[in-house]
């Protein structure tokens, strides 16, 4: 019986101590102070461009021909093509792609007549494509473009095909930058990171440990003195 009433003092105790440190942590820096202010934020971004695409249509395995409504943002034939394109090379990009990044963004989908220097011909041309994808990480890191270049084109095979479209040639890039973003901490915003929060944990998880193990110690003794 002493043993047990120990151990339950012990963990009241600890609990008393755990709760108002949960509560408060998210709103503290490492030495208990409430942080505010400015974070500056480090992330990059890996850039990947399909230039002079051509596109086939894999029902009639013809070139798509050039339509000048292609070339508008807002018409249905644009956004028609955009809904088969854009898919196309973003699985195809993400299939090379390292791990941890934000899935991928069509930045930009230019689509335009393969002949763009015979104005004469241009309304019996066929459709070229240009795409830009950018994937960001949240983290800086070394990366190997031309290793990309090289894992992209052994996937086109693979990856070249999207409901009834089909790239047929093309030629791509892959750049990056690296981009910073200042980010306002407040009391609402938790600066420390779910990682951190592990470690900040972790000393309390030992301390709770710690008293079970003194709240055995000290029933064992008792008892052994009596």
């Amino acid at each position: 019986m002493q043993i047990l009433k120990l151990m339950n003092i012990s963990t009241v105790l600890l609990l008393i101590k755990l709760l108002p440190t949960t509560n408060q942590q998210d709103n503290k820096s490492n030495d208990g102070s409430v942080f505010n202010g400015d974070i500056t934020v480090h992330y990059m971004v890996v850039i990947i461009e399909i230039n002079n695409a051509v596109l086939v249509n894999t029902k009639t395995n013809e070139k798509i021909a050039w339509n000048p409504l292609l070339s508008d943002p807002t018409s249905d034939d644009y956004k028609h093509l955009f809904g088969e394109f854009c898919p196309l090379v973003l699985k195809w990009g993400n299939s090379i792609m390292y791990p941890r990044s934000d899935g991928g963004v069509c930045t930009e989908i230019i689509f335009s007549p393969a002949d763009v220097q015979q104005s004469a011909a241009t309304q019996n041309s066929h459709v070229v494509a240009k795409s830009t994808l950018t994937f960001t990480f949240p983290f800086v890191f070394a990366y190997d473009g031309h290793h990309i270049k090289n894992l992209l084109d052994a996937k086109y095979e693979e990856y070249n095909t999207h409901m009834n479209l089909k790239v047929d040639t093309y030629e791509a890039t892959v750049t990056s930058r690296t981009d910073t973003k200042l980010i306002t901490v407040t009391n609402e915003t938790s600066p420390i990171s779910p990682i951190s929060k592990i470690y900040t944990i972790l000393p309390i998880t030992v301390t709770a440990v710690v008293c079970f193990l003194i709240g055995i110690a000290c029933g064992q003794f008792i008892c052994s003195r009596k």
